[in-house]
């Protein structure tokens, strides 16, 4: 049995590699750099890690490999510049350019390099260039496995496995039904694949299927082979799941969000990397275990872990057996249950080594009953609400059965705060469970259900205090009739000569009913990117609606995939489609937050929507377009203040704001505001020439809000 024996800190984001080289491990991190970790020396603590860093970036650091003939380590990222550096002072030995874009999978084997890129190709190098490149994905490379006899296998986002020899594909297979993240190779020469479908499958040398494994329940992300001929795979459950003969032995749960790689030292211990920017060790030898002490924390913090409703998904809250069923009922390795306990708290269970293990609390207000007491009543709700940088939260207590009005009136009033916010006090208490909090500075990250508004949209910003510009939040246009859309899909499928296979058009409706775990958003934007790509003009249209759904919640890695496809996709900006080109826009506002603002910022991609929002606002039709321009304006400001300020970007976006200002109708109140923000946290936030633009928005009239963009404009 595994159990915890190091937890390696240092990093300050995601670790998103880990790679054993001998007694020491190398790691890589969102926060940009590359570390060496080494054992103590110091006997009395055998199981402490000390870290140097040997490579820094301004970007994420994704993917490591060590070249153990060189005494090397190869660094890659979204730098896409592979770096090889001294393993014994990380000073620079080559750089490999080539790839144009991020770089996430290295390996090495007999003096070769092979790399896997979102540019949709890998590369085999040697010490100093490249010798190959291998393209034929249709989609971004994601796994890379160097083989003997100088072969090469690579897993894509296309779901495809490819074999490589002499630079030419000589096998490809569609392995999975989503795409393919990991891949290994056990001691027989079989081949392991893992995937976003919740599947690790094992191959013969010659890519035959000889077993699949199903226990994750959530994107399997990498895999790795023990000596014994086990399998480790780690994913988005926050699992490390061990393997033998086709079945799960043990199940480790951690108490973070994401388990994105793993690692296998000589002596079979296992080094795992987080989302929580931890990286944690694993052994079968008791000698190698960690304290007692240590032991405990580990599993109170895995048990004390808050798990959201979005992640479970539909619950029947009446269905939630009580805490006796943890003694009534038994599982197998990697079953999970729900149970509440006399407080009404529920909690869920993971059966593994023949028991049932607490891996944590169901923090929604959606299975709970609990009522919060504030100033001596009780309250459905307690919000914290964050005023002001330094200061401690207000509180803004609120029942189901109250009027938010009056809630946010009386909110208001307590704290002597300007009555003119009490609509973003209203919508922040319509959208919000309990936990949320509002910052006055825009609408929050947390937010979990799209406010009620006519315009079916995030409730465009407002400050309570100080300044308003520049706004730093995106804003996201979630709403949509669910049913309405799977109607349409089900009319054009029937008659479509490219229709959707049967079980995925059974899968639609419970993917875009629980589009706010990732799990779904992803699965949903893979099906509707299908009815994209093969159904003609209009028809395109719920594909881009279903993908709009999803687009908040989606993983970072999969945004260039999406905006390819809208891109390339003929009749998906075109002003042919007026439906198509609304809808197209909607969905990458709404990729800004989940992290596409690096990648729309980028040419040409930038240049073509900015193009395509100009053709947008020069429309009559649709009514609702407007809107969808400003607030895609909107969120490209936000991202442009907080990027590395393009100045030919800058200024496209400040020439379209002011065409755009000039052409809107005054009385399209809620898009002149969006537009006023927009083209004043370009002012605010850069140093281009933004006068014309300036002039354009002091001249609007309308309400309170807009006033103040106004009035702090002019005083400036």
């Amino acid at each position: 049995m595994f159990k915890l024996s190091a937890e390696l800190k240092g990093h300050k984001s995601d670790v998103k590699a880990v790679k054993f080289a001998d007694d020491t491990l190398i790691s890589t991190s969102r926060d940009g750099t590359g570390r060496k970790w080494a054992l103590s020396a110091n006997p009395f603590a055998p199981s402490e890690w000390t870290s140097t860093t040997l490579y820094t970036s301004d970007r994420f650091v994704n993917a490591t490999v060590y070249m153990q003939d060189l005494n090397a380590v190869a660094f890659a990222g979204q730098e896409s510049v592979i770096s090889i550096v001294s393993m014994k002072d990380g000073s620079q030995l080559a750089l490999l350019p080539g790839h144009t874009a991020n770089v996430c999978a290295l390996d090495y084997r007999d003096g070769l390099l092979v790399s896997g890129s979102w540019d949709y190709t890998a590369k085999v190098w040697d010490t100093h260039q490249d010798i190959f490149t291998l393209s034929g994905h249709q989609a971004a490379v994601w796994a890379v496995l160097a083989l003997p006899e100088g072969r090469f296998l690579t897993g894509s986002a296309d779901s495809t496995i490819k074999l490589w020899k002499d630079g030419k594909c000589i096998k490809s297979v569609t392995a999975h039904s989503m795409p393919v993240r990991g891949l290994c190779r056990l001691p027989n020469n079989s081949i392991v694949s893992c995937s976003n479908d919740l599947t690790v499958k094992v191959w013969s040398p010659e890519l035959d299927l000889v077993a699949e494994l199903k226990g994750h329940k959530n994107f399997v992300y990498q895999v790795a082979a023990l000596s014994t001929g086990e399998l480790v795979s780690v994913g988005e459950d926050r699992s490390v799941r061990i393997w033998k003969d086709d079945k799960c032995i043990q199940t480790i749960v951690l108490p973070t969000v994401s388990v994105w790689t793993v690692d296998v030292n000589e002596n079979d211990d296992i080094a795992v990397g987080s989302s929580d920017s931890v990286i944690r060790v694993f052994s079968r030898s008791p000698d190698r275990w960690a304290s007692d002490d240590q032991l405990r924390q580990f599993d109170d913090a895995v048990a004390s872990t808050g798990v959201s409703v979005q992640e479970l998904g539909y619950i029947q809250k009446d269905k939630i057996p009580s805490s006796d069923a943890l003694k009534t009922t038994s599982g197998t390795e990697g079953d999970t249950i729900l149970v509440r306990d006399l407080t009404n708290v529920v909690s869920i269970h993971l059966w593994t080594n023949g028991e049932w293990k607490k891996i944590g609390e169901v923090v929604d207000a959606a299975v709970s009953e609990k009522k919060q007491l504030y100033e001596g009543k009780e309250y459905d709700y307690v919000f914290d609400v964050d005023i002001e940088d330094g200061k401690p939260p207000l509180k803004l207590p609120y029942n189901a059965n109250d009027n938010p009005y009056t809630a946010a009136a009386q909110f208001l009033a307590k704290y002597e705060l300007p009555s003119t916010y009490i609509e973003q006090t209203v919508q922040f208490i319509l959208q919000n469970t309990q936990g949320s909090q509002l910052s006055m500075t825009g609408p929050t990250a947390s937010s979990t259900a799209a406010p009620p508004t006519p315009a079916q949209a995030t409730p465009a910003p407002v400050r309570s205090h100080g300044k308003i510009l520049p706004i730093r939040e995106y804003l996201t246009i979630e709403q949509g009739a669910i049913d309405t859309i799977l109607k349409r899909v089900g009319e054009y499928n029937s008659g479509s000569s490219s229709p959707l296979p049967a079980e995925d058009l059974q899968a639609l409706p419970s993917l875009a009913r629980n589009v706010k775990n990732p799990m779904y958003s992803s699965a949903l934007s893979a099906i509707a990117m299908e009815i994209v790509r093969n159904w003609p003009g209009k028809e395109k249209l719920p594909g881009l609606d279903l993908m709009r759904l999803a687009a908040p919640y989606i993983e970072s890695e999969a945004i260039p995939i999406i905006l390819d496809g809208i891109l390339e996709t003929e009749g998906c900006l075109s002003t042919e489609f007026p439906g198509n080109l609304m809808t197209s826009l909607r969905l990458i506002v709404n990729l800004f937050k989940s992290g596409g603002a690096v990648s729309i910022l980028k040419k040409p991609t930038s240049t073509r929507i900015l193009s395509a929002a100009k053709s947008a606002h020069e429309m009559i039709a649709p009514k609702a377009m407007p809107l969808t321009v400003a607030t895609l304006y909107l969120n490209f400001a936000v991202a442009y203040i907080q990027s590395t300020k393009d100045g030919d970007i800058g200024t496209l976006i400040v020439q379209g704001l002011s065409d755009f200002v000039a052409s809107l109708n005054q009385g399209d109140s809620e898009a002149v505001y969006r537009a006023a923000v927009a083209g004043g946290t370009m002012i605010a936030g850069t140093d281009l020439n933004t006068n014309k633009l300036k002039d354009q928005i002091i001249s609007l009239s309308g309400d309170e809000r807009l006033k103040a963009v106004v009035k702090e404009l002019s005083s400036n």
